[in-house]
Order: structure tokens, then sequence, then C-alpha cells
């Protein structure tokens, strides 16, 4: 009975920290995605116009607690490459999405 010894399984907290980093890897290949597709230009329209700015950040579309990054969340067709200017102003709710890259102007 001495000899059979049984393997250590793997902490939780690796197994945690993979399935992390997966998650992240995915949401930054996506994020390439969508910085290819709008050619590092934001891509918020308001009216007809497009930003002309230089884009500078990836916003999620889907949010809330424990969601940004997963699943749908993290789709190309989720997220907004737009320079800082318009992701403070999404952010500060002065500009609202209206579905895909087209936002309205709160006042």
């Amino acid at each position: 009975m001495a000899g059979l010894m049984f393997p250590k399984p793997r902490p939780r907290a690796l197994e945690k920290d993979d399935r992390r980093k997966a998650i992240e890897a995915r949401d930054r290949r996506e994020s390439a995605k969508v910085k290819v597709r709008s050619g590092g230009q934001c891509e918020v329209r308001t009216g007809a116009t497009r930003c002309t700015h230089r884009a500078a950040h990836i916003h999620h579309l889907m949010g809330g607690f424990g969601v940004r990054g997963l699943g749908d969340s993290a789709l190309p067709k989720n997220k907004v490459h737009c320079c800082a200017i318009h992701h403070k102003e999404i952010h500060a709710h002065v500009l609202v999405p209206l579905g895909g890259v087209r936002f309205q102007r709160i006042t």
C-alpha cells in the first residue's frame, strides 16, 4: 500500500488564472481585428460625418459587471475604436450609442 501514490491535483488558483488569461488573449485578438477595421481612425459617427481624429481606445459597447470581454462582448461588432475625446464622452454619457458605430450627442 505504501507504494501507491496519487498525483496532486493542479491548484484551483492556477486553473482560474489560465481561464482568465485565455479570455484576455481572445479579447486582445478580437481588438486587433477592430484596429484593422478602423485603419487607425476614430470610428465614431455623429450625424453623417465620421470623426477624423486618430483612434486610441477600444470601447466595448456591451458592458456590465463581469461581462466586458466575455462572449459576444469580445466580438469586433460590439467594439468601437475611438479617439480619446469620444471615449471620454461615451463614458460621460454625452454620446449614446444608436447601433454600430453611430452615436447621438446628448446635450
